[in-house]
C-alpha cells in the first residue's frame, strides 16, 4: 500500500514536472520562433531596400544615359537644321548676287554702248 501510494505520487510528480518542462520549452520555443521570424523579417526588410536601392540606381544612371542621348541627338538634329536653313540662305543670297550683278553687267554695257555709239 505504501508503495502505491509513493508509486501514485510520483507519478503525479513526474506529470506535474514534465508539464511544467514542457510548458517552459514551449514558452521558449516560442520565443526563439519569433526572434527567428524577426530576424528574417528584418533580414528580407534589408532586402528589400537594397534591390529597390540597386534598381533605383540603374534607373538613375539609364535615364541619365537617355537623356544625355536625347540632348545629343537634339543638339546634332539642331546642327543639321542650322546648317540646311544657313545653306538655303547662302543660295538665295548667291542667286539674287548673281541676277543683281548681271543686272547691273547689262546696265553698264548698255551705258556703255550707249556713250560710244553717241561718241562716234
Amino acid at each position: 500500500e505504501e508503495l502505491a501510494r509513493v508509486r501514485s505520487e510520483m507519478e503525479v510528480s513526474t506529470s506535474e514536472a514534465i508539464a511544467q518542462i514542457t510548458e517552459q520549452l514551449t514558452t521558449s520555443h516560442a520565443k526563439e520562433i519569433q526572434m527567428l521570424r524577426s530576424e528574417l523579417q528584418s533580414d528580407a526588410e534589408q532586402q528589400r531596400v537594397s534591390e529597390a536601392e540597386r534598381i533605383t540606381n540603374e534607373l538613375k544612371e539609364s535615364h541619365a544615359a537617355e537623356l544625355q542621348s536625347a540632348l545629343a541627338k537634339s543638339q546634332s538634329e539642331q546642327l543639321e537644321q542650322l546648317t540646311a536653313t544657313h545653306s538655303e540662305e547662302l543660295a538665295r543670297v548667291r542667286s539674287e548676287m548673281e541676277v543683281s550683278t548681271s543686272e547691273a553687267i547689262a546696265q553698264i554695257t548698255e551705258q556703255l554702248t550707249t556713250s560710244h555709239a553717241k561718241e562716234i
